[in-house]
């Protein structure tokens, strides 16, 4: 019984070895993206590290100058006003405050780098994922003076969103449909 057995394993050619390799690869490398197809949220954090940057250049250039200033480039933080995710602005300026935009742009797909299942090791291809609706939250930045010296805050979207949250009623408290965010 047993040499008919070996005899079954012998009669498997090279070729079909090979080409049974390629298939289990192949599989290996596709499979994992039917099972996470989730954008990374480290594409909202990109909108959140730079209100904060920004906030905090605003303050500094308040304590150095008695003022805002409308230019985010003058600010000397060397960040960009467009990404492929956010477009940033200064949406309003007063001797008491300034509000600080960061609004999502619309895309219908992104690219995700593949990786080598098992290892984690990143290969030189990217998978392209179509996104049926928009997934990042708008963010809004707001910096005030109370009593003497500066204070700022962020408010994010509750729900994905287009549009940033720039309604502030009071400087303390973010405007209708966005909660602060840290």
């Amino acid at each position: 019984m047993s040499t008919k057995q070996s005899a079954n394993f012998r009669n498997i050619s090279l070729a079909n070895f090979i080409g049974l390799i390629f298939v289990v690869v192949v599989f290996s490398i596709v499979l994992p993206s039917f099972f996470n197809p989730s954008y990374p949220l480290s594409k909202r954090s990109e909108a959140k590290q730079y209100i904060s940057s920004i906030n905090k250049g605003q303050q500094a250039y308040y304590a150095e100058n008695g003022e805002f200033n409308d230019n985010i480039s003058d600010l000397g933080l060397g960040i960009k006003l467009e990404t492929v995710n956010y477009s940033y602005k200064i949406k309003e300026i007063n001797s008491m405050r300034v509000l600080v935009t960061a609004t999502a742009k619309k895309r219908s797909f992104y690219y995700e780098p593949m990786r080598l299942p098992f290892f984690g090791i990143r290969l030189p291809f990217y998978r392209r994922i179509r996104l049926s609706e928009n997934y990042l939250k708008s963010y809004s930045g707001i910096v005030y003076i109370k009593d003497g010296t500066s204070s700022s805050m962020i408010c994010e979207t509750d729900e994905p969103s287009l549009t940033a949250p720039d309604n502030f009623q009071s400087f303390d408290q973010c405007p209708l449909g966005s909660s602060e965010t840290f």
